[in-house]
């Protein structure tokens, strides 16, 4: 199984939406964040191949985020899981992945720290913290067999900026 991990696009700021009273959850990109997101999703569908599935975290933001990718990437549906929130685990996360194929690829759009916790523990197992991801930046890992923290190989990370080069 292939996990594609990107972070979501440039979003409003944090704290003068906190003024607001809504819950960040509600919290959108940027004109500027869908713009640069639409060219990264340009470079991931250059060296991606097929993808199986898109799935994000319900935050806005995510969910905006993988509908852009999912249109570039000819996915027909976006799909979304609360692993992938802020507060979500690697457990929940592989539980939730039970239901794709062992060989699919599946782009999962989401939130750092969060992302690069789960990227870091793949790779390295429990307790391992080495990897970020910057807004619109993303990372392939690969499992051979059933996905497991410690089992991954990196295939490779990229920030948003050289996304957008290939996009």
């Amino acid at each position: 199984m292939k996990l594609v991990f990107v972070r979501h696009g440039l979003a409003g700021d944090k704290v003068k939406f906190a003024l607001s009273g809504r819950p960040d959850s509600e919290r959108q990109l940027t004109e500027k964040g869908v713009k640069k997101l639409k060219q990264a999703a340009g470079g991931l569908k250059k060296i991606l191949g097929p993808v199986d599935a898109v799935v994000s975290s319900p935050y806005l933001r995510a969910v905006q985020t993988a509908g852009i990718l999912a249109k570039k990437l000819k996915v027909k549906r976006t799909r979304k899981t609360a692993a992938l929130e802020p507060s979500g685990t690697l457990a929940k996360l592989f539980k939730y992945l039970q239901g794709y194929a062992p060989g699919a690829t599946v782009v999962l759009a989401g939130h750092e720290p969060h992302l690069g916790n789960m990227i870091s523990q793949c790779l390295g197992g429990p307790g391992a913290a080495f990897a970020s991801l910057g807004k619109g930046g993303a990372c392939l890992i690969e499992f051979t067999g059933k996905p497991a923290p410690g089992k991954a190989a990196l295939k490779w990370l990229l920030e948003p900026e050289h996304l957008q080069r290939l996009g």
